[in-house]
């Protein structure tokens, strides 16, 4: 005979496996909240074009890790779309405020010049 204790955390662990409708379908999303997320995702691609001139003034490490910071956000725009596709309209100006503190903080403090 099993112990209570470990009888318990097998029924706990057996129902929390258990799916439920809520589970297996996914949420509805309104159309004006997937044109924002779209909008919020197209958007953000000028942006890359900031990031992509950066390289006149940049350091070439500081260049590629703005690259792959643009990047990054880009992923977040993804996921937010499929997700919280209202939240996406925040990537791009997330993505615009962070290039100019990065620029700024790298003329200011380490000497990058155009």
């Amino acid at each position: 005979m099993l112990h209570p204790g470990i009888h318990r955390f097998a029924k706990a662990r057996h129902t929390s496996l258990m799916t439920t409708d809520d589970d297996v379908v996914p949420k509805q999303r309104s159309v004006a909240a997937l044109i924002a997320g779209w909008i919020g995702l197209i958007a953000h691609l000028p942006v890359g074009i900031w990031y992509l001139s950066s390289g006149l003034v940049t350091p070439a490490w500081a260049y590629v890790l703005l690259l792959l910071v643009w990047l990054a956000f880009f992923g977040l725009a993804i996921y937010l779309l499929r997700t919280r596709p209202v939240y996406t309209l925040l990537v791009p100006v997330a993505a615009a405020a962070f290039w100019f503190a990065a620029i700024s903080a790298g003329e200011a403090w380490l000497g990058w010049t155009g």
